[in-house]
């Protein structure tokens, strides 16, 4: 499943893609986008600018524009949202929170975070909005898709500091 969302007027991209029902492949040619990858079940193998990373059940990671990825071998079970700076960072946010803040900028390596139990729940919560709001479309859709990226990326924030 891929859900989109683009504003002709500011160029804004979201996208949500569950590779349940997608091509892996789709992950290496989404450039110039942020990238929040959440496997929940399983494990996946993906090379971040030609290293070698994997990733186990109920982890998460999150890429910037700039790295270069490539996809291995992979569960069924991935989530991926990507978004451009034009969707969510053309705004000023807290620098914590801002494409440029702890997830994306914060550290030299790539920021993969352990997702507990409780976090799943509210990554599933968010999951299931996410969906539910690509189904409605009216004129203020890209706001809500915006505030639920947000929470996102608050929560993936929470949960990348604990480790």
């Amino acid at each position: 499943m891929k859900l989109t969302y683009s504003d002709k007027l500011t160029e804004g991209k979201l996208n949500l893609i569950n590779f349940a029902c997608a091509d892996i492949d789709q992950l290496k040619h989404l450039p110039e986008l942020f990238k929040i990858l959440w496997v929940q079940k399983g494990s996946f193998h993906i090379k971040v600018d030609g290293r070698s990373v994997h990733l186990s059940e109920q982890q998460v990671i999150f890429l910037t524009p700039h790295q270069v990825i490539e996809a291995f071998d992979s569960s069924e079970h991935v989530v991926v949202f990507t978004f451009n700076r034009a969707f969510y960072c053309v705004r000023d946010h807290d620098a914590e929170v801002s494409c440029s803040g702890y997830l994306f900028y914060g550290s030299a390596d790539v920021t993969i975070a352990e997702v507990t139990e409780e976090d799943a729940k509210s990554l599933d919560m968010i999951y299931q909005m996410f969906v539910e709001e690509f189904g409605n479309k009216d004129q203020i859709q890209g706001e809500m898709l915006q505030m639920l990226l947000k929470r996102l990326i608050i929560i993936g924030t929470r949960i990348a500091r604990r480790r």
